[in-house]
């Protein structure tokens, strides 16, 4: 939502515009690359009974810290803070393209302090 929020304000800068739809896609393809991984490594064995949900969990592929789990959680975390840098990088880089007031400007600049916080 971010992305395509984004793309609509700052809609004159075709590189931006590009760019959002790779964001889009890649940000999909990881964060359901980490769904898969969950679903796969923690999957209940071999009933569907609470016991089996927890022997899921136990499994060292889900639980252990060098398990798939945790490598995937790795990658999709270093993505994500990646992602949150370009986005607000962009928008700080934008933002003067807006043709806004001075206090209209003001107050982005202060929702992206608020937001890094």
């Amino acid at each position: 939502m971010v992305f395509t929020h984004l793309m609509h304000a700052f809609a004159s800068a075709r590189w931006f515009k590009h760019s959002g739809y790779i964001g889009i896609i890649s940000t999909g393809l990881v964060y359901g690359l980490y769904t898969c991984t969950v679903s796969i490594s923690c999957a209940p064995t071999p009933d569907s009974d609470v016991d089996s949900y927890i022997n899921g969990f136990r499994q060292r592929a889900c639980s252990a810290p060098e398990g798939a789990n945790m490598l995937v959680g790795i990658i999709m975390a270093v993505f994500n803070s990646l992602t949150d840098v370009f986005l607000l990088v962009t928008s700080f880089l934008l933002s003067p393209s807006m043709n806004v007031t001075v206090k209209e400007r003001q107050v982005i600049y202060a929702m992206h302090f608020f937001g890094v916080m």
